[in-house]
């Protein structure tokens, strides 16, 4: 949900409210469930202009922001009918909130990505409410995280989505190493689960000769 909030964002001209949640919910509903299994996004994307006409808000803006989301659907490879309920598509659209997370600090969708070269792994995850001190405990074991990373902190309110997010760039690794790790801040909590990670192959590193036989 996060990743369709982030990339629908961009239409998007204010933050989300509730206070056409409830009709959204009900537009969306009925304008969808008049659609078979088998619709196309096209069709569904004409459904979603059609509730758009219904709803007392900017028409443009919010034909604009199902164009967004309907593509970034198609592109992250997603089933709108089968994969999102009627709410969940408010929203994605910006009509109604939702918090990220159950709890104000347990820290929560916790994932990665590559960094800008092969020695970096980036670490994210979000809470409810920021916390004073956020970082990964990374080490070589489970049991001995003793490498500290900070990590930066926004709070992020772009479309529906409430909440803070992380970023920690864990750097000066060595190829092709596993690391494991584990997020929070010491003021409040850490995730309960340490996670691990193998790092990227040199990217400098001259490539082998296959082996004759």
């Amino acid at each position: 949900l996060v990743l369709l909030l982030g990339a629908a964002a961009p239409a998007a001209a204010a933050a989300a409210s509730n206070e056409h949640c409830d009709a959204c919910d009900q537009e969306v509903g009925t304008v969808l469930s008049a659609l078979g299994s088998n619709a196309t996004m096209g069709e569904i994307q004409r459904a979603l202009d059609l509730a758009c006409l219904a709803l007392p808000v900017d028409t443009k803006q919010c034909r604009a922001l199902v164009a967004s989301v309907v593509y970034n659907i198609e592109k992250l490879d997603k089933k709108l009918l089968e994969d999102y309920s009627p709410r969940q598509l408010c929203t994605i659209l910006s009509f109604c909130t939702v918090e990220c997370c159950g709890t104000p600090y347990w820290p929560q969708e916790i994932h990665i990505a590559l960094g800008s070269n092969h020695t970096q792994m980036v670490v994210m995850w979000a809470t409810l409410e920021e916390t004073p001190t956020p970082q990964v405990l990374v080490g070589a074991s489970p049991d001995a995280l003793s490498r500290v990373v900070p990590a930066s902190a926004h709070t992020y309110t772009q479309g529906g989505w409430i909440g803070t997010l992380y970023t920690a760039v864990v750097d000066h690794l060595q190829p092709s190493s596993r690391y494991y790790y584990k997020v929070g801040d010491p003021a409040w909590v850490f995730a309960k689960t340490t996670y691990s990670f193998v790092s990227a192959p040199d990217e400098n590193a001259p490539a082998v000769a296959p082996r004759r036989r």
